[in-house]
């Protein structure tokens, strides 16, 4: 059990209304690790519980190695630290230019396709158990 955000129901007696007030709890988290041509590993976090607000982490070493390979630039690597670089001046230049908007996108992906792993998952739970799962 680890620590999630959500939601719990809230009535207050001023107004006489009932609405879900954010809350912090503790639920089960699922981890989907990946391996990705760009970002390298990384995982994913689900909580189990709403408002199901992903976690992703991901090495920003691997990213940036991408862009050092992409522009023929020299490096090596020893686990996850640069031991050498053929230009440091442009590997840090290449790293304060790293699109936002595509490691945006990039993440998005992995969003969709836990979603789709998820969902067969739970059609294959329903399909053994005899359960419809309409």
């Amino acid at each position: 059990m680890e620590t999630c955000n959500t939601y719990k129901p809230w009535h207050d007696k001023t107004t006489g209304k009932t609405f879900l007030k954010p809350d912090q709890s503790k639920c089960f988290h699922y981890y989907f690790y990946l391996i990705d041509e760009q970002v390298g590993l990384g995982y994913v976090r689900v909580p189990t519980w709403c408002p199901f607000r992903l976690q992703v982490y991901i090495n920003g070493h691997n990213l940036l190695a991408t862009e050092l390979r992409q522009s023929g630039i020299k490096y090596t690597m020893i686990d996850n630290a640069f031991d050498s670089l053929e230009d440091a001046d442009k590997a840090q230049e290449l790293s304060d230019n790293i699109s936002i908007e595509k490691l945006h996108r990039k993440l998005d992906e992995f969003g969709i396709q836990i979603q789709q792993e998820l969902w067969l998952q739970r059609r294959e739970i329903f399909q053994l158990s005899g359960l419809s799962s309409h």
